[in-house]
């Protein structure tokens, strides 16, 4: 190699390193001015933003300082700016699991709950005298005396004046009606093919839970309730809580 040759690549190389240097302080100078630019801008943005003035002015009035007058526009913006921050997400999200105002008196309401289904639930359809269990269905006619037919829980029995059916003693016998005597002593008169009915009153209820019709007489029962009164216009049951009065 030449010494020219030589003189050459030596000078190549010291420009090449010399460009390199210039290159990488340039990059360094403005490195430093885009970092010093940034950090200008943020601390801009931090002064001059709605928060910052809001929050120095209740910073002074809270230090006993100058009292500043706060806008109503200012005092939106801070508690906008305070929810923000407190709820990014929105605070419908977290009001869902809330059930009472916490700033607002605690009231609590009281709801009675049912102890049970009831066993019944009775009311009145109708009430009516009570059908006496005979019917005079006929009669047969001899020459010294009349035989009556009796119809007596659907069976056919035949009386002769003196006889007793079902706590009723005949007194008389005609083509027209039997006439007997009850167990009280009282006078009863069976008209032919008609149905006789007596002083004493039964109840047909209906019971709403289970959706069935009962026909009730003083002393009976429907469950553990028990008829203790018929009256043309109530009835009452005597239950476990005590008398239940039912009305038309």
């Amino acid at each position: 190699m030449k010494i020219q040759d030589f003189t050459n690549v030596i000078k190549g190389l010291t420009e090449l390193i010399s460009k390199g240097d210039v290159e990488k302080r340039i990059f360094k100078v403005l490195l430093s001015i885009w970092l010093v630019i940034l950090i200008i801008v943020i601390l801009l943005m931090a002064i001059l933003s709605p928060g910052y003035n809001i929050e120095k002015k209740i910073t002074k009035t809270s230090t006993g300082k100058k009292l500043p007058i706060l806008g109503e526009v200012e005092i939106k913006e801070y508690e906008s700016l305070i929810n923000l921050a407190k709820f990014p997400e929105g605070i419908e999200k977290y009001l869902q699991g809330i059930k009472y105002d916490p700033f607002s008196e605690y009231k609590k309401s009281f709801t009675i709950q049912p102890t049970g289904i009831a066993e019944h639930d009775l009311v009145i359809k109708y009430i009516e005298k009570i059908q006496l269990p005979l019917i005079y269905k006929g009669y047969i006619e001899l020459p010294d005396k009349i035989i009556g037919q009796m119809d007596w829980q659907g069976k056919t029995k035949f009386v002769e004046v003196g006889a007793t059916l079902s706590d009723y003693k005949i007194s008389s016998i005609s083509k027209e009606k039997i006439e007997a005597i009850d167990k009280k002593g009282k006078k009863i008169e069976f008209w032919l093919n008609k149905r006789v009915f007596g002083d004493e009153l039964q109840a047909v209820l209906y019971d709403n839970v289970s959706q069935k019709y009962f026909t009730v007489q003083v002393t009976g029962e429907i469950g553990s309730y028990k008829v203790i009164d018929i009256a043309p216009d109530y009835v009452i049951l005597l239950t476990k809580e005590g008398e239940l009065k039912l009305t038309k």
